[in-house]
């Protein structure tokens, strides 16, 4: 009755799936009409595609590792259920994996289609994240002496082959849409990995610097933490050099290889970096001037393990991704620069609102002592001038380079980045200000209502610090706003059809002169350099707001038209 019951559903599955694969054979031998039909059913393709690899690999993963497990934990009610996966995931993902694989190597068209690139960037991402892990568990019970995990280090070798495989399709028959977005989540996934496993690396290093110096010391890390530590930076190592140094550091810098060398690697190193820097200062100003809540200096400063390793770990990819984007002394400015800058002044911003913020609080303590249930005033100081010293050079050294190029002329004032900056600020704090002013309000109508009684101190410390902070941000971004604005506003607005055989840059073209540019490719002439300075330049010469410049290595003609 066993193997009845499991034949049944079977019996059920399977024929659903022939029939899904007859229709989809009989649809090849019809011309099919509309381009939405077509997206709904590769989308539905690859669904099942994707649906029926995870199946099989789960029910693959489970056959190894009886393979692998001792047989005092071997059971047959998991069994069943490992080959009840097993025989319907993989007889589907070979029948639909193999009628796509001669779609893809037959027609260009299949490659174009975005349920092709939602699958096989998916496949190759999550099974490396789930090879990583389990690779990583694997390490951990070699390293630990627990010996080998055999879930473990099954599912690393069925997912590992099934990254591997797809690793290969990507070669072969790569997608034309978004072909590229598994590097860069690879890439991410393995600098996580290596900057957390480096910076605790560094941590437990400090910490048992730290052990040794003091006999006070309770906690002391062993080789074993270190290890694991220096197996997750490796394992990171090994995944970052593949999918960065190996291929997407030679990527073109596409819109979304910004986004993760701007967001993921400055951002995510800058952000690493300011908070190791002010842990470990206030851990400094705490023992100096502040309550310490031990008499041991080794006790007290081994919390600088965590604090030191973010620092340096964060100030390593900071700055690497920094020269990635490449120096600003030899070229000119563009908007990437802006972005960077953008991005380092808002982070530096925070740190430096949140030290007004924290200020405010900490004098609100100290004028009412006896209202206190948090931390007391002096350790709240304390952090106020830290975040004021970590972000504060920062944000001033930042912020005045921007000025520097707002004041030499118009065209950074106009540019999206510092818009975008400018107003992201301000829409912030009024986001901000708009909750604290929520809060302030009901501690008020509770007062007034009598639901509160007793000091009214700590209720309001944050609304009001919150408040105060916007004001003065919001305010004094709100006042260089409208200073830039009749710059941007005096400016004419041009529009410029640009017929030419070059391949010249038409983002920069528009950024040198000020205009929205459409560019036409001319065909009765090859492709060689213009120089765009000169196409500027004639531009900024010509009188019109609709312009037609025609250019080729004999020159640049400028036809103003309406």
């Amino acid at each position: 009755m066993f193997i009845v019951s499991m034949l049944i559903p079977l019996a059920i599955v399977g024929g659903i799936v022939y029939a899904i694969v007859q229709a989809v054979q009989r649809g090849r031998r019809h011309q099919i009409t509309g381009g939405d039909t077509m997206a709904a059913r590769r989308l539905f393709q690859y669904a099942m595609l994707f649906a029926a690899l995870v199946v099989a690999a789960i029910g693959l993963a489970g056959l190894v590792e009886r393979l692998l497990a001792t047989t005092a934990v071997r059971s047959d009610t998991r069994l069943a259920t490992i080959l009840a996966l097993t025989f319907v995931g993989l007889p589907v993902f070979a029948g639909l994996g193999r009628w796509a694989w001669r779609r893809l190597r037959a027609t260009s068209a299949e490659r174009e289609a975005l349920g092709w690139s939602l699958y096989l960037n998916g496949a190759l991402v999550t099974s490396l994240a789930v090879a990583a892990a389990n690779l990583l568990t694997v390490l951990t019970g070699w390293i630990d002496g627990s010996g080998l995990d055999p879930e473990a280090a099954a599912r690393a070798i069925v997912w590992g082959a099934v990254w591997a495989g797809h690793w290969y399709a990507w070669r072969e028959v790569a997608p034309r849409v978004g072909a590229h977005l598994h590097l860069l989540a690879g890439s991410g996934i393995g600098l996580g990995m290596l900057a957390a496993g480096s910076g605790t690396v560094v941590s437990r290093l400090v910490e048992m610097w730290f052990d040794a110096a003091g006999s006070d010391v309770v906690a002391r890390p062993g080789s074993d933490a270190l290890l694991t530590s220096a197996a997750i930076a490796g394992v990171g190592a090994a995944v970052w050099s593949w999918h960065w140094l190996g291929h997407s550091r030679r990527m073109e810098r596409s819109g979304i290889w910004l986004v993760y060398v701007l967001l993921y690697g400055v951002l995510g190193g800058l952000a690493a970096t300011l908070v190791g820097a002010g842990r470990a200062v206030f851990l400094g100003l705490e023992w100096l001037w502040g309550d310490p809540a031990t008499a041991s200096a080794a006790v007290h400063f081994r919390q600088l393990g965590p604090a030191l390793g973010a620092l340096l770990v964060g100030m390593v990819a900071w700055r690497y991704h920094r020269t990635v984007v490449g120096p600003q002394a030899d070229r000119a400015r563009g908007d990437v620069d802006r972005v960077y800058d953008a991005i380092v002044a808002g982070t530096a911003l925070a740190t430096v609102a949140a030290a007004v913020a924290v200020l405010v609080v900490a004098l609100f303590r100290l004028a009412s002592p006896a209202a206190v249930t948090g931390e007391p005033g002096g350790d709240v100081l304390l952090a106020a001038v830290t975040l004021l010293l970590v972000g504060g050079p920062l944000w001033s050294l930042t912020w005045a380079r921007m000025q520097r190029y707002a004041h030499a002329g118009t065209e950074e004032t106009s540019s999206t980045p510092r818009r975008s900056y400018l107003f992201a600020i301000l829409g912030a704090s009024g986001a901000i200000a708009f909750g604290a002013a929520i809060r302030l309000l009901v501690v008020v109508f509770e007062t007034i209502l009598g639901e509160r009684t007793g000091s009214l101190s700590g209720p309001l410390e944050w609304p009001v610090a919150l408040l105060v902070t916007t004001g003065a941000v919001a305010g004094y971004h709100f006042v260089v706003a409208r200073a830039e604005r009749p710059e941007r506003e005096t400016r004419p607005h041009r529009d410029v059809l640009l017929v030419w055989s070059g391949n010249g840059e038409a983002r920069a073209l528009a950024e040198l002169t000020h205009t929205s540019v459409r560019v036409l490719r001319r065909t009765d002439q090859e492709e060689g350099p213009i120089d765009v300075a000169a196409v500027a330049a004639a531009i900024d010469a010509a009188d019109g707001e609709h312009l037609m410049v025609v250019a080729g290595p004999d020159g640049v003609q400028v036809i103003p038209y309406e």
